[in-house]
């Protein structure tokens, strides 16, 4: 008789929303005043858990804070940890896109790095890595480092890639553009 492989495997959303609801509670415990703060119950923990919890629907994840996925996108409005073949948030604090898609970004990303192309809109970009293109409107980005950069209207820190593909004005203090031989 043949033994079946089973396919149970741990999810890692379940420990990424533990953390996260944790963080909530400390969180509101050290920025409410004592005198303010509401007695814990078992049912704060609860709430934060499921309102931090990255949702499966089809093959893309959708959460509050981000998560994990290896079939598909990530789709969060803060995304403190998000990996998957791509994402898309409004504020990036650790995004890792390991698919060909394009990853997004708005407002605000501490460190991005795609093996796909990386598009930023609208904000302040520390540090933005991609294999294939990065693309920004309207930025501040300090690092960044490309196959492609094209970028509207920005302000650019340190720079590195092999070729540039400008529509607008963009502003470089530092930029190395490498040569294929």
């Amino acid at each position: 008789m043949e033994k079946s492989k089973s396919s149970w495997k741990p999810n890692p959303n379940v420990a990424f929303a533990w953390v996260v609801a944790n963080l909530m509670i400390l969180i509101y415990y050290l920025t409410v005043p004592e005198s303010q703060a509401l007695a814990f119950h078992w049912w704060y923990w609860i709430l934060c858990f499921f309102l931090s919890y990255p949702y499966k629907i089809g093959k893309n994840v959708y959460s509050l804070f981000g998560g994990i996925n290896e079939d598909g996108c990530v789709y969060s409005i803060i995304s403190l940890f998000s990996e998957g073949r791509y994402f898309r948030t409004l504020f990036n604090i650790y995004g890792n896109g390991k698919g060909k898609g394009v990853s997004v970004a708005f407002f605000f990303n501490l460190y991005a790095k795609t093996s796909g192309s990386f598009c930023f809109a609208l904000g302040i970009s520390l540090i933005q890595i991609a294999k294939d293109e990065i693309v920004t409107v309207l930025n501040i980005s300090i690092f960044e480092k490309a196959d492609t950069l094209s970028s509207g209207l920005g302000l650019h820190i340190f720079s590195k890639y092999l070729e540039k593909d400008f529509k607008t004005a963009s502003f470089f203090v530092f930029e190395k553009e490498e040569r294929k031989e």
